[in-house]
Order: structure tokens, then sequence, then C-alpha cells
């Protein structure tokens, strides 16, 4: 058989199992990386839900021709209160009480985590590069705190040096940087400089002492922490866009950073790390110590003992963890 049929042949293997491990396991694995089931009865905003997301819906199809399963999806991370009340009590839990002081929200979205900074008295300013995510935003803020759309690689004309006690910029920096027009997801080699540009301006912004929360998702890490799809991000672009068509999702272009890229960003910008949360690893604790002896048939040395090796690595070891949720400090000069 011709290197080009066993190629052919391999990927519709690995796509067929893909399909399997996404469905086997989606509600129960995709939690690990980042929780898209909205809870009920957790509403953070003041005005009216469905008007925002009308809002929101009429931008994806219009500007970016997202189906209407991927306006859905979407939405459920987005209005997911539960994911950003996680995040914000990791960052009151760092940080104290916030109440007075100047916080950035650098790369704001649609404004969920912008309107819990603002419920804890701080004094706000959200920026997105998109026009509509700050409108919405503003809209959810009620008009409160400030609001700028501009290129976070680049806000000189927009903020001092040392004007912030806390910034925060969470999933975003997979997503800085000019990808080609043929991309989904992937590493971020390509992207490195203008992610360290970025880095740099919210190190540049803050005030020495100053602290900084950052979040992303691990390239090494065998889910895509995006789309939540079994080695999507290893795959080349033809296959992404065959299964991002199949599933009926869409997927802007970002791409995902190695642990060693990412701790790298921060030193050279000048930042220190202070902590990283560790991953809550009970969600497959049980999983794995249950499929172990029939894994074990396939890998003989998957033993108990090394389902808890793995489990430590996943909670301790920022290599194996699916995402990372990284506080910084900037030096007292």
């Amino acid at each position: 058989m011709g290197k080009s049929k066993q190629f052919i042949l391999y990927y519709r293997a690995a796509k067929a199992f893909l399909f399997f491990v996404r469905r086997a396991f989606i509600g129960r694995y995709s939690s690990i990386v980042k929780k898209n089931v909205p809870v009920d009865n957790i509403n953070v905003d003041n005005i009216n839900v469905d008007e925002i997301k009308a809002k929101m819906f009429d931008f994806w199809r219009k500007e970016l021709h997202f189906s209407e399963s991927t306006c859905e999806y979407r939405a459920n991370n987005i209005f997911n209160y539960s994911h950003y009340l996680s995040i914000m009590k990791e960052i009151k839990q760092r940080f104290g009480d916030l109440r007075g002081l100047r916080v950035l929200d650098a790369g704001c979205g649609w404004g969920t985590l912008s309107v819990l900074l603002q419920k804890e008295g701080v004094q706000l300013t959200s920026i997105d590069y998109v026009p509509a995510h700050l409108e919405v935003t503003r809209q959810r803020l009620e008009g409160q705190g400030d609001g700028f759309c501009a290129d976070l690689r680049n806000l000189q004309n927009i903020i001092k040096d040392n004007s912030y006690d806390i910034v925060v910029s969470h999933a975003v920096i997979e997503h800085i940087g000019n990808f080609r027009d043929d991309r989904r997801s992937g590493d971020a080699k390509e992207t490195l400089n203008d992610k360290l540009t970025f880095v740099k301006e919210l190190y540049r912004v803050l005030k020495p002492g100053g602290r900084a929360f950052i979040s992303t998702g691990n390239y090494d890490y065998f889910v895509d922490g995006e789309v939540r799809i079994c080695c999507f991000q290893w795959l080349p672009d033809k296959y992404q866009k065959e299964i991002l068509k199949d599933i009926g999702l869409d997927a802007s272009d970002y791409g995902l950073l190695k642990w060693t890229e990412f701790e790298k960003l921060f030193l050279d910008a000048g930042f220190q790390i202070s902590d990283i949360v560790k991953l809550d690893v009970d969600v497959v604790k049980n999983l794995l110590h249950l499929l172990a002896p029939v894994i074990s048939v396939f890998i003989p040395n998957f033993t108990p003992k090394l389902v808890d090796v793995l489990l430590h690595m996943l909670e301790y070891e920022p290599i194996a963890m699916p995402a990372w949720n990284v506080f910084l400090t900037k030096p007292n000069i």
C-alpha cells in the first residue's frame, strides 16, 4: 500500500476515533477543560439576556457565518455563569478585596467576566478588538466603567504606563496574532512575537507591584481546549475543517501555546509567576481507575500506581494540565 493511501486510512481511522471519544465523554470529560453547560437559576446580568443573545447571534450569522449549532454552543459558554464565578473565586482568593482597585479586562469578549468584576466594586476598563463585543459588554455593564475598542498589542494611545492595579485576560492570548486564512487550530509558533507584544503591554500598564491573571488552553494536552475534541489541534487543516463541518460547528482562528512558550512569554516581559491554579482531578479519578484494567490489556504498564502518577501530574504539573489559570506579579522597581 502506498504512503498516501496509508496516510488517508490513518486519518479516517483517527477521525472515527475522535467522534467516538467526543460522543462518549461529552458532558463528562469536556468539563475538565472548561465547563460548557450553564447551571440553571444562576444569572449575574441585570438586563434582558435574550436581547443580548439576539445581538450576538446576529453578529455570528452575518459576520462569521456561523451555523445555528455553533451560535448555541458559543452562547452556552458565554452565559455559563458558574464557570466565570469559579474564575472570580480564584481571583478573589489571591487578590483579596477588589473594591476601589483599577482593573483592566484585556480582551473582554462578550463581557461576562467584566460584569462580575463590576459587581465587586472595581474601577473597570474593558477593552476588546471587536466592536460588537464591546457594544454588548457596555450594555451588560449598563454604562458603568470605561470601554475601548483597540488592538491589545498596542494600547499606548489609550492607556498610560503604570495605570492599573490588576489586569485580567481570560481565554484571549490564543487568539492574539495574525493567522493564515486557511487555519483553525494548531500551535502558536507563527504568532509568538504578537503574543509577546501583547504580554508586554499588560506588563506596561500595570503599576509596580500590580498583579495579573491570564488563562489559556494547553497545546500539548490531548483535548483541544477551544472545540473540546480529542487531538483536534494536532490534525492538518483539511481534517479540522472536515470534522467541524460534520459536527456542525465553526471555530475562530487560534494558536495554542505549550507550557515552555507560555512561561517564556511572562518571563521575557518581566513578570514573576506567583501561582497556577491546580486542576480538580476528582472528575477523572474514578473513571481512570475504572478503565485501568481495560487499558492495561493494550498498555501492560497501565497500573493503578501509574494512574495515581498521571493524576498527580494533571493536578500539579503545568505541562500536563488541560488549561492554565496563571497569576502573575509585576515586580516593584
